[in-house]
């Protein structure tokens, strides 16, 4: 995480950036976390895996990273 936004670089993986402007957080009810570039139609992300990332609900400081994520997307988007 920066001040432009999210990066994820996966193992055998290309690299996923997402800005802070266009990011949409989603807790599913079985603990994962999608993050969405809504600037992408959702056909896109699906079909390609662009501006879409998956965030596991074994990640470590879980409940840290939401809050952070969440901080951050008031503060870019000015809600």
């Amino acid at each position: 995480m920066n001040d432009k936004g999210i990066e994820y670089k996966g193992e055998m993986m290309l690299s996923q950036k997402l800005g802070w402007r266009s990011l949409k957080i989603e807790e599913k009810s079985n603990g994962i976390i999608n993050l969405y570039d809504t600037s992408i139609p959702a056909f896109t992300r699906r079909m390609k895996g662009e501006g879409w990332i998956q965030i596991q609900p074994e990640i470590n400081n879980r409940e840290q990273l939401l809050s952070t994520l969440y901080a951050n997307q008031s503060k870019y988007q000015g809600k």
